[in-house]
C-alpha cells in the first residue's frame, strides 16, 4: 500500500527538485531521497502482486511479506518486524516497514545451545522506520543484515517523526518532518529519535567482557577476522541513537546508542555509500573488529562522527563529517582509542585511513582542548591524505604518553594532512611533541582551505584549489583495501563527487 501521508511529503519533493526551488534548490538529488523521475524512494502501491505504480491515498492493504505483520497507522496500514527475527525476511518496496521496540535478528551463534542465524534483507528503496524512541535493530553474532540499495533508490532507516507517523503514533515528542524547504536540513536540531543500528560479529577483540550500549550483548567476538555481517551499502540512517541510561533514570551519557554500532564486526561484511544523520551520539562506532567502510558521511552528530575501540583494525577511505552547530557537545570527527582501562592491551587498535574531510562550525561551548582528530588511550593507526577543518578547538590532537608511544616508534603516523582550524594543533599540557610529529611528513601542512560547495549556498567540502595542489600519499602501500587516488580529501571536485544522488541534506543550498 502507498501510505497517503508519506506519498504527499514525497510528491512535494519531487517538485521542489523538478523546479530546482524549495530552499534554494538542489542540482545533485531528489528531493527525499532518489534522484529525477518517478521517485524510487516512494513505496510501490502494488496491491499483492507487488505491481504497479498508481497514485496515492490511504486506505490501501499493505502487500506486507511473510514474517512481518499488518498494522494499522492513522488510516494507512505498516508492516511491523518482530521482535525477534529466527528465520530470514525480506521486505520488498510497496510497503512502509515499522520498528516497534527492540528488533533483534537472530540469536548469539556463541550462547548456549548454539544461537540461531537469520538473515534481514532490505531490498532498494524500501523505508524502515521506528515506531517509538526506544526501538532499534540488533544484529546478532552469526546473522545479518543485507540492506543493499542502489544510487537511486537507497534505503532509509529513520524515525516516526521524519516521516510525519508521530502524531498517528501519538508520540509525546513530535516535530515538523521534513519537506525540503526550511526544515530537515543539515543544521537541523533534531535527533535522539531512536535507538539506530547495531552490529555484532564473530571478529577479534581485546575487550570480550564489553556490554554493549544499549544491552546490544557481550562483545565477545571470535578469531574470525574475516566474519561477514552483511551489506550495508546505498543506506541513510537518519536522527538515531537515543540515551538508554537517561530514559531509564540513570545519568546522561553513560548508555548511549549510536547511528551505526560496529561490535566485532569483521572484514567480510561490506560497508560503502551510507550516510548516517543527526546522530544522537556517534554516527559510526567501531567496538573492536576489522570491519572496513568506505564512501562514508555523517552530517551532524551530537558526540563523534567516527569513534573506535577495543582493538579495531580495519580501514577507512573518503569519509565526510559535517559538524551541526546546533549540537554544541559534539566532540570530534574522530575518536580514536585502544583500551581506556588498558592502553597497551593487544589486539591493539590500529586503523589505516585515508581521504577524509572535516568540516563545520565550531560548537558553542568547545573549550581550547581536544581536537576535531582526537588520538589517545594507546591507539595505533595511519591516517593519511585528509583535509581537517574547525569543527572543534584544533584540528589534531594525540592525547596522552600511551599514544604518544605509538606515535614516537612511527605506528601512529600522519602523512599528507592538510589543517586549516585555528589552532591547527592541540597545546594541551599533556599533548607532548606533536609539532615535531606533525613535521615528520614534509608533505603535512598548516594553511587557509579553499573547499567550494557542490551547491551554490551549500556546505563546502569539495576540494578546491590549494586542496587539490597538496601532493598525495600512496595509500594502497597501507592496504589492498584502498584505490589508487592522487589526491587529499574525501571528494576530489564538483564532477567527480561520489555523493550525489543517494545522500540527503549534504548536496542542498542554505
Amino acid at each position: 500500500m502507498r501510505s497517503s501521508k508519506f506519498l504527499a511529503a514525497m510528491l512535494g519533493l519531487l517538485a521542489c527538485t523538478a523546479l530546482s526551488a524549495c530552499g534554494g534548490g538542489s542540482t545533485d538529488q531528489l528531493a527525499n531521497p532518489g534522484n529525477t523521475g518517478a521517485n524510487p524512494g516512494i513505496p510501490n502501491t502494488g496491491g499483492a502482486t507487488g505491481g504497479g505504480t498508481g497514485g496515492g491515498g490511504g486506505g490501501g492493504t499493505a502487500n506486507c511479506p511473510s514474517g512481518t505483520t499488518t498494522v494499522a497507522v492513522g488510516s494507512e496500514q505498516h508492516c511491523r518486524l518482530p521482535t525477534q527475527i529466527n528465520s530470514d525476511i525480506t521486505l520488498i518496496p510497496g510497503n512502509v516497514y515499522q520498528l516497534n521496540g527492540r528488533v533483534d535478528v537472530g540469536v548469539n551463534v556463541l550462547a548456549a545451545g548454539g544461537g540461531q542465524r537469520a538473515t534481514l534483507t532490505v531490498l532498494p528503496g524500501v523505508f524502515v522506520y521506528a515506531a517509538t524512541n526506544n526501538s532499534y535493530l540488533v544484529v546478532n553474532q552469526g546473522s545479518r543484515l543485507v540492506a543493499d540499495g542502489a544510487v537511486d533508490r537507497p534505503i532509509v532507516f529513520t524515525s516516526a517523526a521524519d516521516l510525519d507517523y508521530d502524531d498517528d503514533l501519538a508520540l509525546a515528542t513530535q516535530r515538523a518532518s521534513y519537506r525540503g524547504i526550511a526544515t530537515g536540513d543539515v543544521n537541523g536540531a533534531s535527533r535522539g529519535e531512536w535507538g539506530g543500528i547495531t552490529l555484532n560479529g564473530l571478529a577479534p577483540t581485546n575487550n570480550p567482557t564489553r556490554v554493549g550500549e544499549g544491552s546490544t550483548g557481550t562483545i565477545t567476538g571470535g578469531t574470525d577476522a574475516n566474519d561477514n555481517s552483511g551489506v550495508i551499502r546505498y543506506v541513510q540512517v537518519r536522527y538515531a541513537g537515543f540515551d538508554v541510561g537517561l530514559a531509564v533514570g540513570g545519568a546522561a551519557g553513560e548508555n548511549e546508542l549510536n547511528g551505526l554500532a560496529f561490535q566485532a564486526v569483521g572484514a567480510g561484511t561490506t560497508v560503502q555509500f551510507v550516510q548516517v544523520h543527526n546522530a544522537f551520539d556517534d554516527c559510526f562506532e567501531m567496538f573492536g573488529g576489522t570491519v572496513n567502510l568506505r564512501n562514508v558521511v555523517c552530517t551532524g552528530t551530537n558526540d563523534d562522527a567516527y569513534d573506535w575501540t577495543d582493538g579495531w583494525r580495519g580501514n577507512i577511505q573518503f569519509a565526510i563529517h559535517v559538524a551541526n552547530p546546533n549540537f554544541p557537545t559534539n566532540d570530534a570527527g574522530i575518536e580514536a582509542d585502544n583500551l581506556s582501562s588498558a592502553p597497551d592491551r593487544e589486539p591493539r587498535s590500529n586503523p589505516n585511513l585515508s581521504n577524509f574531510t572535516f568540516v563545520g562550525t565550531r560548537a558553542a561551548g568547545i573549550t581550547a582542548s581536544g581536537g576535531t582528530a582526537l588520538f589517545r588511550a594507546g591507539t595505533a593507526g595511519k591516517f593519511v591524505n585528509s583535509v581537517i577543518g574547525g569543527t572543534r578547538a584544533a584540528a589534531l590532537d594525540v592525547d596522552g604518553s600511551p599514544s604518544y608511544a605509538q606515535a614516537t616508534a612511527d605506528q601512529l603516523i600522519f602523512r599528507s594532512l592538510f589543517l586549516f582550524s585555528n589552532p591547527a594543533l592541540a597545546t594541551d599540557a599533556d599533548d607532548g611533541p606533536l609539532p615535531g610529529i606533525f613535521a615528520r611528513d614534509p608533505n603535512n601542512a598548516i594553511g587557509t582551505g579553499s573547499l567550494v560547495p557542490q551547491v551554490g549556498g551549500g556546505i563546502a567540502y569539495v576540494n578546491g584549489p590549494t586542496e587539490n595542489g597538496r601532493p598525495a600519499f600512496n595509500a594502497t602501500s597501507l592496504s589492498s583495501f584502498f584505490s589508487t587516488v592522487n589526491y587529499i580529501g574525501a571528494v576530489q571536485s564538483p564532477s567527480n563527487n561520489w555523493t550525489l544522488g543517494w545522500t540527503e541534506f549534504l548536496n542542498r543550498a542554505g
